[in-house]
């Protein structure tokens, strides 16, 4: 299997209150759908030229797919391929938040973050991406959106792709003080489980580690 270069395409411009959106805003301080995916198709362009394999559109918000995969062909990267993010809400969240100090002003809540109450919102959205031409589908956390990968699997061919998020890595592979080593076994026990559920890959702060512990 090769190894590609994977590149996340957003649009996270600073409020004034010290929030953050994911996506173009308008002067009401609502988000622009469509300069949001104007702007995230020419990112991706610019991420293609660089070398990127795979874009990542992550606004969560529907006909960016599209816009991302008619900016890239008609730039000449037709073999440049898209993976959007389907994001759940969560709190695995609040640790990289706080280290980026992205909290928003609103609390730790993100509109653009399906519920985990709503995991038909998720399929729902994830086959739309897929019908604008999605190449495979991010889901995130990983641990959290295992039912929404098994329905997806059941509907669609295109790879998916569980992101084992910051807040995984630090719960499920928990620093020994006296050591200063981790102990990898419950996040490969998880891993194991996205593997059997349908995860064509996984997504992981812990790659480098779980390989050098694999290959040991």
């Amino acid at each position: 299997m090769r190894d590609d270069g994977v590149l996340e395409s957003g649009v996270d411009p600073c409020l004034g209150h010290g929030g953050r959106a994911r996506g173009d805003l308008t002067s009401a301080g609502r988000i622009d759908l469509d300069r949001t995916a104007a702007m995230i198709a020419a990112q991706a362009v610019i991420q293609a030229e660089a070398g990127a394999d795979i874009v990542g559109p992550a606004a969560m918000v529907r006909g960016t797919t599209s816009c991302v995969r008619q900016a890239l062909d008609e730039n000449g990267h037709r073999d440049v391929a898209t993976m959007p993010h389907l994001i759940f809400d969560s709190a695995l969240y609040e640790g990289y938040r706080a280290t980026m100090r992205a909290t928003p002003a609103s609390g730790a809540h993100r509109p653009f973050q399906i519920s985990p109450r709503q995991p038909e919102t998720a399929v729902d959205t994830g086959l739309a991406f897929v019908g604008e031409g999605a190449d495979m589908l991010l889901l995130e956390p990983g641990m959290l959106s295992v039912d929404v990968l098994t329905t997806l699997k059941q509907k669609t061919a295109a790879p998916l792709m569980p992101f084992s998020v910051s807040g995984e890595y630090t719960r499920l592979a928990p620093l020994d003080p006296g050591t200063g080593r981790r102990d990898f076994r419950p996040l490969l026990e998880l891993f194991m489980m996205l593997k059997r559920s349908g995860a064509e890959r996984i997504i992981t702060y812990a790659a480098a580690d779980l390989a050098r512990l694999l290959a040991g």
